[in-house]
């Protein structure tokens, strides 16, 4: 696109979705990272989309060289390998998602983690089960479809989606901006475990001087992680089975639960054990060598 000239980008009107609003949020974003003026307008009118230099989430056309990025075609716009279909800001994040993080890999983290959710929600994919219909889990969809809604229930002569929309913009941008800064630091961490690993003596226990926030995916021998707890002393804890669940490939034993200090040094034999927490997934000690035999006592 032309240096300078103001981009117009154009979205459909009246009710809005987590798709078109975090598709425009991520346009913002770009254009600012590269001081290029824009205009974001809401409408339903055909003549202000055919004017639009951007135009998302209606319009019926997927095409990236006219910069066209609709899902309600006949046949859609197309699906990634792991089969959730594109919804308008995947198929915006797809264009432009490496030029905003500067790295595939940071790019590919948020589609992932944050964009492919928001397609599958917009698309009626279900990702997961519910294994309590009283209590499910709590999505940024909400939060949006909230928004949303209070407008809806306004008088109709009191409606204003476009400034609720837009009201809503800065939370959107913030969003994919954390999202991106977490792709960052999983990168980074990824050659920090990489590098620690490599100097393990047992690869069932994983062992660092500081905490590093990492799932282990790439090690499934790892079942436990010991590092110094910023809180003082050492803790050691359970490695989930995989990120959308709380289960761990290996919990603390049932007996030491919800015990602590001298409680718990009686029952597992180790001078300076502290704490387990109730579910099994984390024991704390004062000292590393104590954690350690924690954690070694674990795995029999």
């Amino acid at each position: 696109m032309q240096k300078n000239k103001k981009i117009t980008i154009v979205t459909h009107g009246a009710n809005y979705h987590p798709d078109d609003l975090f598709g425009v949020a991520a346009l913002s974003i770009y254009f600012k990272s590269k001081s290029q003026p824009f205009t974001i307008k809401r409408s339903l009118d055909k003549k202000v989309w055919d004017k639009a230099d951007i135009l998302l989430d209606v319009g019926s056309v997927h095409d990236e060289k006219k910069e066209r990025y609709d899902h309600h075609q006949i046949g859609g716009a197309g699906e990634r390998d792991t089969k959730i279909p594109y919804a308008s800001f995947g198929l915006i994040w797809k264009k432009y998602g490496k030029k905003i993080c500067g790295s595939i890999d940071v790019s590919d983290y948020v589609d992932k983690h944050l964009v492919a959710p928001l397609d599958a929600s917009d698309n009626g994919v279900t990702l997961y089960d519910i294994k309590n219909p009283e209590a499910h889990p709590v999505q940024l969809i909400d939060y949006i479809d909230a928004e949303c809604i209070l407008e809806k229930n306004k008088s109709k002569d009191k409606q204003d989606f476009d400034k609720s929309f837009k009201k809503l913009l800065p939370f959107a941008e913030r969003v994919i901006t954390l999202y991106i800064e977490k792709g960052k630091s999983k990168m980074l961490a990824k050659k920090e475990i990489q590098k620690i690993f490599k100097k393990q003596t047992k690869p069932e226990i994983f062992v660092s001087d500081k905490f590093i926030p990492y799932d282990f995916e790439d090690y499934p021998q790892v079942l436990f992680y010991v590092y110094k707890d910023l809180r003082g002393g050492w803790s050691a804890k359970t490695i989930k089975l995989h990120s959308s669940t709380y289960d761990s490939r290996k919990s603390f034993p049932e007996s030491w639960r919800g015990k602590r200090d001298g409680e718990l040094e009686k029952v597992t034999g180790v001078k300076g054990a502290v704490f387990c927490h109730n579910s099994g997934f984390l024991v704390v000690a004062k000292t590393k060598e104590a954690v350690l035999e924690l954690a070694h006592e674990a795995l029999i």
